[in-house]
């Protein structure tokens, strides 16, 4: 993009058919009498209903209700028992305390606990809810099993609510079969919690390796600051040539790039996405765009942009916030009209254009 271009011919998308955001707004208003009769007549015999009826009932605020909280445990019950861990696992994703509970205790009264995967995601949900000593006891009462998975869910527990140290200790002192799960757990964990050095140690001694164990360290480098080690067990990675990079890694990558002005290596990343016909999301796109820009490549930006389909908020906002960083800011403050007229973000627009006239 030359300095006198402005954004005049940009591209921007349809405001959504009005019939999809009352579709949307429909769901959300949806009465307890016709979530409950949806439950009783789609959903004991169809998961994939239950699994839209449970999501619905999140959203909307009905699982408070109790009528409509045991009307889900029923459905569940009512097929097959592994699907409680499921149920476990949505409650985990959207901090359902209540519902949780209600689904556990079922699972216990009914005798379904010994199943290794409805345990694990039992110690992955009280875990997260910070009730640490209730996801152990759930351990220990597997411990004849010696079950590897629920071992590692405890480790990842663990580190997750900053207790390092039980987590070392069941690793090393509990754990007489690990596999790649366990090594992983332990050096995302210490990543996570900016020990980098111990997760560097433990990740070099590992035997075998795979996409999520790469992934932790590159993550763990960047949150730490340490952008160039990052890029250096990126490189590491790319010589063993044994995993290809997928949309998670490669957009922490371009973070680092854009971090240390290593705009060869986030080129190389382009070409890489171009070559496997990778598709820019939201995510990646973002992190493309905020690279060439913080790497002094407007123009770059400004075609990868053009590129992107879909543009979501967090797409829109590295473009402007690159337009700004480089004192564009007539061309930054039109593109963020043409964003309001898209009626892309309308929630957050203000929020967006705040950020990136401060930077």
């Amino acid at each position: 993009m030359s300095t006198s271009t402005t954004t005049t011919n940009l591209p921007h998308h349809i405001k959504p058919k009005e019939v999809s955001a009352e579709s949307t707004a429909s769901t959300s208003k949806l009465s307890q009498k016709t979530i409950l009769q949806i439950l009783n007549t789609k959903c004991t015999t169809s998961l994939q209903h239950l699994k839209q009826a449970h999501g619905v009932a999140l959203r909307s605020g009905h699982f408070q209700d109790h009528y409509v909280a045991g009307a889900i445990v029923k459905c569940y019950a009512s097929q097959h028992f592994s699907n409680f861990g499921f149920a476990l696992k949505a409650c985990t994703l959207v901090q359902a305390v209540e519902e949780a509970l209600q689904i556990h205790a079922h699972v216990v009264k009914n005798q379904f606990g010994e199943d290794g995967h409805i345990r694990s995601a039992g110690i992955q949900m009280y875990a997260s809810f910070g009730l640490v000593e209730e996801a152990r006891r759930m351990l220990d009462e597997a411990a004849e099993s010696n079950d590897v998975i629920c071992s590692n869910a405890m480790i990842d527990g663990y580190m997750k609510c900053g207790d390092v140290e039980a987590a070392k200790e069941l690793f090393e002192k509990h754990m007489p079969s690990k596999n790649i799960g366990s090594w992983n757990a332990m050096v995302s964990g210490l990543a996570r919690c900016g020990m980098l050095k111990e997760a560097r140690e433990l990740f070099d001694g590992m035997s075998e390796k795979d996409e999520i164990s790469w992934s932790a360290m590159v993550d763990g480098y960047i949150k730490g600051g340490c952008h160039k080690e990052a890029l250096e067990i990126f490189n590491e990675m790319q010589k063993e040539n044994l995993l290809s990079p997928r949309k998670f890694i490669l957009s922490s990558v371009l973070a680092a790039c854009a971090n240390v002005g290593a705009v060869d290596q986030g080129k190389w990343v382009h070409a890489y996405i171009k070559r496997n016909t990778i598709q820019l999301d939201a995510v990646l796109g973002a992190a493309l765009l905020d690279m060439y820009a913080k790497c002094g490549r407007l123009d770059m930006a400004w075609e990868v942009f053009e590129n992107i389909k879909q543009k979501e908020i967090s797409t829109w906002n590295a473009m402007i916030g690159g337009l700004a960083m480089h004192g564009r800011a007539d061309d930054a403050i039109e593109l963020f009209s043409k964003m309001q007229r898209s009626g892309a973000g309308e929630h957050t627009q203000e929020m967006v254009f705040e950020n990136s006239i401060q930077q």
